[in-house]
């Protein structure tokens, strides 16, 4: 996965120039993030009806509403017992906060901007 992500990325011009420098999984992982973003991105227009947004969050507070938001989008019949069985087997939201993410700087930079636009928390660190 991590030849073809790297490859992928290099391709198609996303920090071409840093990837070289991500070692560990952490780092890889945001690089698989801001690739996905900025293709979803690019191609947004051409996907709108396509693409549904969820986040952990909103899937942890608004469980009822977001699966309800699934079921719509995927034109699934909406069933009561499956929706209460499916909110109840879902716990709040976990907030870990692990080590830093140290990133080189274009990353970096691409990384805290998603994060902030999300209304995510926490910001990468420059290598």
């Amino acid at each position: 996965k991590w030849k073809a992500l790297s490859s992928d990325s290099i391709t198609k011009g996303y920090f071409s120039d840093e990837i070289e420098q991500l070692t560990t999984n952490q780092e890889k992982g945001a690089l698989e993030w801001l690739v996905s973003l900025k293709e979803i991105n690019a191609n947004r227009e051409r996907i709108e009806d396509q693409l549904i947004e969820v986040t952990y969050k909103d899937l942890t507070s608004k469980s009822e509403a977001v699966l309800a938001r699934i079921c719509a989008h995927f034109t699934i019949d909406l069933d009561g017992d499956w929706l209460q069985e499916s909110c109840s087997a879902l716990d709040e939201a976990r907030k870990n906060e692990g080590d830093t993410l140290l990133l080189p700087p274009k990353m970096c930079s691409a990384f805290n901007e998603f994060q902030d636009q999300y209304g995510f928390e926490g910001h990468a660190v420059e290598k």
